[in-house]
């Protein structure tokens, strides 16, 4: 099977492949799922916990080189273009979401994930 990682902040785990079907879970960004089939725009995956379901295949990503490092462990963190508060806002992350960490800039971090591009994300007061 075909090991890829969500790439989007938070998405459903479907019993079909309907965004209209029952949610049997939720998947968070980074996380890996292989495949296991396709059906058009829709991928029946596998979690690493063993749960099945059909996830929307245009969020997810490839999983080649994927080294992530740590869960980010606030309920909801705010991803900054630059290592300022006042920065633009380039996304938030759940809780759980996997990420590498390949920078540390006083109450900063920098954080890769399964989204394109990397952003800082704040350690404490700036």
């Amino acid at each position: 099977p075909q090991t890829v990682a969500v790439g989007t902040n938070l998405t459903g785990l479907y019993a079909k492949a309907s965004f209209l079907a029952e949610q049997v879970s939720q998947l968070l960004n980074g996380w890996l799922l292989e495949i296991l089939m396709t059906e058009g725009r829709w991928a029946f995956v596998r979690q690493s916990d063993g749960y099945l379901g059909w996830a929307y295949a245009p969020y997810l990503v490839p999983a080649h080189g994927c080294a992530f490092s740590h869960l980010v462990s606030a309920p909801v963190s705010l991803l900054h273009a630059e290592p300022h508060g006042s920065a633009p806002l380039v996304s938030r992350i759940m809780g759980g979401t996997a990420v590498a960490v390949d920078a540390i800039d006083a109450a900063w971090v920098h954080v890769v994930g399964g989204q394109p591009g990397p952003a800082r994300v704040g350690r404490g007061a700036d």
